[in-house]
């Protein structure tokens, strides 16, 4: 049928001398999408063809290479046509970067796949360790990391995260699972020693390479006015996980004691109407990125506070606030609270967050020295990129029984 002929499409351009690398990806975008784009810009394969293989909101999942083209959808019950088909490339290169959305038999089928290959894992989130993504539990909290007996009255009270197809299993075997994974790819990626740490406490024996994303950043020319210390900035989609209960009780604790503060949210939240009744919060709306400068201009804040209960594994938006001057506060948790040491940019505040606190660190952040804002790509991001170059790019083979896999007839 159409996958047989699929399949040798993809082995003619094996055969002529086309490259492939695989993407393994969700139809989610946010952080994920732009970390994929940015290795793909920045980085770099070589020469390879992109081939994408992507879960569905609809629960299938797509192999898709443009450059042919090829768009081809399988089911729970198709796991074999898929690997005959990704056999068919001779793929040179996994690039892994999201689990969620696919079943237990394809990331189970995926895994056997991946175990001889030139294969890399990024942990973009804690969903290998987590069936709820941000380890927030079912309360509303960061939890810590708990056992997988207490995981399960989590997950049982709130339930897993929406995309994910393993709520059937309980924590045990959801850990189990993506655990064989990551020791089966040659080498897993995290963004931050921080994100490493959390994966590697529930799995003590998975080496993890800490590797700060790569960014591609547009060229800032010397920010606008920056001097309104009482302006204070948020970026972004302010959500639960986000800290917008926080930003509710910090805005009604500062029209008593810091009145002559203001609260501009440079994005949206999930309680604009809650946050705007208050008096001293505005919200501009969903913005595009190319729309961020002049916002910024208009507001002339210097300060950006972040109020994350979970520990982010990067954040993309701490880069927006550096990149245009900002001065950023942020939680003592997750990858923001160890760039900001690391960088000695900005300030950290305790954690869990308290209204009064964050009040205290913004009156400290007014006298606080001015930090320079960095250039578009530091020694530091050359450095990422350099590393991730040397790791995504090295001449791995496919070992002998990959080879004699692929020369198996999997069409069974």
């Amino acid at each position: 049928g159409r996958w047989a002929i699929d399949a040798e499409r993809l082995r003619r351009a094996r055969a002529q001398g086309m490259e492939f690398v695989v993407i393994v990806e969700t139809w989610l975008g946010g952080g994920t999408k732009r970390a994929i784009d940015d290795i793909g810009s920045l980085v770099g394969y070589r020469g390879r063809v992109e081939m994408r293989l992507r879960s569905l909101r609809s629960g299938a999942i797509q192999l898709s290479c443009p450059a042919l083209p090829l768009s081809a959808v399988f089911g729970d019950d198709d796991v074999w046509p898929l690997l005959a088909m990704l056999n068919a490339a001779e793929v040179s290169l996994v690039m892994v970067h999201q689990l969620l959305g696919f079943s237990k038999t394809t990331i189970d089928a995926l895994t056997t796949w991946c175990r001889p290959r030139n294969s890399i894992a990024y942990i973009h989130d804690f969903y290998s360790i987590c069936p709820r993504v941000t380890l927030i539990d079912a309360v509303g909290t960061y939890c810590g990391i708990k056992s997988a007996d207490v995981c399960d009255r989590c997950v049982g009270l709130g339930g897993g995260h929406e995309a994910s197809r393993l709520n059937e299993l309980s924590v045990g075997e959801h850990r189990t699972l993506l655990g064989d994974f990551l020791g089966a790819m040659r080498t897993v990626v995290a963004p931050s020693d921080d994100a490493a740490r959390h994966v590697a406490s529930v799995y003590p024996g998975l080496a993890i390479r800490a590797i700060p994303h790569p960014e591609l950043r547009d060229d800032i020319d010397q920010p606008g006015d920056r001097s309104n210390m009482s302006n204070i900035i948020l970026l972004g989609g302010i959500g639960p996980h986000k800290g917008s209960e926080k930003l509710l009780e910090i805005a009604r604790l500062a029209r008593l004691t810091h009145p002559h503060l203001t609260f501009s949210v440079i994005g949206h939240t999930d309680i604009d109407d809650a946050l705007e009744a208050v008096g001293n919060v505005r919200i501009s709306g969903q913005y595009k990125k190319s729309e961020l400068r002049t916002l910024l201009d208009q507001e002339r804040g210097r300060i950006a506070l972040f109020l994350h209960i979970w520990p982010e594994t990067y954040s993309y938006t701490l880069s927006e606030a550096l990149n245009a001057g900002l001065l950023p506060l942020v939680p003592d948790i997750g990858a923001p609270a160890e760039r900001i040491r690391l960088h000695s940019q900005g300030l950290v505040f305790d954690f869990p967050i308290q209204a009064a606190n964050v009040l205290r660190i913004i009156d400290s952040a007014v006298e606080s020295r001015e930090v320079e804002r960095p250039d578009p790509l530091t020694r530091h991001q050359q450095s990422s990129i350099r590393t991730l170059d040397a790791l995504v790019n090295s001449s791995s083979q496919l070992s002998a029984s990959a080879r004699l896999e692929d020369s198996l007839d999997t069409s069974r």
